[in-house]
């Protein structure tokens, strides 16, 4: 739609025929999704006119705004995700790297990865000093 609210509001003190023509020619002009959205209601008035161009015309706006927060959001977790794997141990890292998950995901894995990192360093600990404690028996027994 071309013309603006500004262009074709008309004050009250107007007399009522100008105010007629105004809505007359503002309903020539309507087209796509407000002339949908105006087809079955009554549209002789300027105020219900004007309510149907902004729900049209705002929802429209919001859609936008909202995409555009949907993809600054995903962004955001993107260079999150990108911040968390580079501040990884090596180990960790290139675990995560080859799966390519979200930062929930990726999160949860290193907890995991590490989980099991520090059992595997302690079962290795752990039978180094049972080795260790066999060798000295060893020792001590002379062999």
């Amino acid at each position: 739609m071309h013309m603006s609210f500004k262009a074709i509001r008309l004050k009250y003190s107007k007399p009522i025929y100008e105010r007629e023509i105004a809505v007359a020619l503002t309903k020539i002009k309507l087209s796509g999704n407000v002339l949908e959205a105006s087809k079955y209601r009554e549209t002789d008035i300027w105020e219900e006119i004007k309510s149907i161009l902004k729900g049209v015309f705002e929802h429209r706006a919001s859609e936008i705004i909202l995409t555009i927060k949907l993809n600054c959001a995903q962004m955001i977790e993107k260079q999150a995700l990108i911040v968390f794997i580079n501040g990884l141990p090596k180990h960790l890292k290139l675990v995560l790297k080859a799966r390519d998950p979200t930062l929930e995901e990726a999160m949860q894995m290193a907890k995991d990865e590490e989980i099991e990192h520090n059992s595997k360093v302690k079962i290795e600990n752990l039978q180094n000093k049972v080795e260790q404690q066999d060798f000295d028996i060893e020792v001590s027994r002379g062999g």
